[in-house]
């Protein structure tokens, strides 16, 4: 294990969380980022609590083996389902979108919000759960969306317009606002705000950047000293796909890369 704490680590289930690393890296400047997107499971929305404790585990135990001081799991799908797990396994600060999201709707002060998620977020419940817990007069409606994940992790753009009007007109009338409950949305927030004008789009970039900045001096583990920023990502399986589906919105020029199963260190 490195005995030098040198990153924030970011996990997600493929390009989806490079939203937030970009966001994280862009205003939180002086600090390195390591990355890991897990496409050699994707997609996690159709994998069982189970195996998503599996997964979260492993990457963060990884994350912490390479020197992360802090890890934010930047996928709603692990946030929702085995965040818990994912802090038992390791001796850092864990940290999930799901909380940062649902407070950045609720300070709009509106009434109805449809979450858009992976199957195995709407099946934890735990949106509305937060959603009510913190909100108790909020009409929340859910509605699984795979296939913006698979068009989005396939560059298969031209397809996404029809997927969102398919999962978001049901609802465009009895709601005043969609919560991108997957990292993945946000990539594509720009067809959600042009299909849909009247409605508040939410996602968690705001809302993530707060909460690492708060966390860091919580912790008293923000780099003291200047430094160069450095950022690395790993897929676990195909960084070609990961370059694929990413490409148009993240720049990989000054990033150090890496491919490969998390054992192979």
């Amino acid at each position: 294990m490195s005995n030098v704490r040198e990153y924030i680590g970011i996990v997600d289930s493929g390009v989806g969380g490079l939203d937030i690393l970009v966001n994280l890296a862009t205003n939180i400047k002086n600090e390195n980022f390591f990355y890991i997107g897990d496409n050699l499971h994707v997609p996690y929305g159709e994998k069982t609590k189970e195996q998503l404790v599996t997964y979260g585990t492993k990457l963060a135990q990884y994350l912490e083996r390479k020197g992360a001081k802090m890890i934010v799991v930047a996928c709603n799908t692990l946030s929702l389902n085995a965040i818990d797990e994912m802090r038992d396994a390791v001796n850092i600060p864990v940290y999930g979108i799901a909380r940062p999201t649902i407070k950045g709707f609720l300070n709009h002060k509106l009434d109805n919000v449809l979450v858009l998620a992976t199957k195995a977020t709407i099946n934890s419940n735990r949106y509305v759960d937060f959603l009510h817990e913190l909100g108790p007069n909020v009409k929340v409606y859910q509605q699984e969306a795979p296939k913006l994940v698979e068009y989005i992790e396939g560059n298969k753009f031209e397809l996404i317009d029809a997927a969102i009007v398919e999962y978001v007109d049901p609802y465009k009338d009895k709601i005043d606002a969609i919560i991108l409950g997957c990292t993945h949305y946000p990539i594509v927030q720009a067809n959600f705000e042009r299909l849909y004008p009247s409605l508040l789009i939410i996602n968690s970039r705001k809302q993530m950047v707060q909460l690492v900045n708060e966390k860091l001096d919580f912790h008293d583990i923000r780099n003291k000293e200047k430094i160069e920023q450095k950022i690395i990502v790993q897929a676990t399986k195909s960084l070609a796909e990961l370059k694929n589906a990413s490409e148009h919105f993240f720049d990989y020029e000054q990033v150090e890369t890496y491919e490969g199963g998390l054992n192979n260190e």
